[in-house]
Order: C-alpha cells, then structure tokens, then sequence
C-alpha cells in the first residue's frame, strides 16, 4: 500500500486571493501583510512548482495555517539546502513539505519579493 503525505486542505478567505495570481503585486502584498502579522514561524509551507524565470529559480509553494490558505513565490536562486530541486528543476518534489525555512520579505515601492534563504529538511 502506498501512503503519501500531503498538506491538509485549506479554504481560501481572502479576497485578493481570489482575484490574483500569486506573482501579482497585489497578491504578494495581501501575503506580506499575513506574514508579518502572523509570523513566518506560524505557518507550515509545502512545494507547489518551480519555475526558472529572468535568471531567477523560482520555488511556488504553499503557505497556511488556520486562517492562511495561499501560494508564496519564493526566489530560491540563492537558498541554501536546494540544490538537488533546482538540478532537476523541481522534479517529483511536488506536495513535499518544507520545514526549518527561513526567508526575508523584501519590500519597495514596485514590487515585494519573498527570498528563502535556507531550508532546514523538505519531507516527501
């Protein structure tokens, strides 16, 4: 029998959510805000995609708790411990969690990014 370990549902309850993609500047501003207000330790995180976009490794993953239900794009291009995720470019790592994950959130008039700078384990 197989068993896979998957994140558990969540329902989204946020607008902007809803209404945006998450590499949208809207979308990653209603999730800074979460970030800051909930605090990066009380979320759980789980990988979504990757993507390679403008030279940059990009990690799409996502982010809950009890009152979070969303997607991070997170700039991996620099991270410590992912190295064998972007050599096969996010390949059969999908639904796999995140833990020990550390990142910045990078704020300017034009844009929020989200730069994980170190991943603890990744659970498949």
């Amino acid at each position: 029998m197989f068993i896979s370990c998957n994140k558990p549902d969540c329902t989204n309850n946020r607008e902007a959510f809803s209404k945006y993609q998450p590499d949208d500047i809207e979308y990653k501003r209603e999730l800074g805000h979460l970030v800051d207000s909930i605090g990066k330790d009380n979320l759980r995180y789980w990988i979504n995609s990757y993507r390679k976009q403008d030279g940059k490794d990009l990690m799409f993953t996502h982010v809950q708790n009890e009152s979070v239900c969303a997607i991070a794009v997170f700039d991996i291009t620099e991270t410590t411990g992912l190295q064998h995720y972007k050599d096969v470019t996010g390949k059969g790592y999908s639904g796999a969690e995140l833990r020990g994950v550390d990142y910045d959130v990078y704020r300017n008039e034009t844009t929020i990014d989200f730069i994980m700078n170190n991943v603890e384990r990744v659970i498949d």
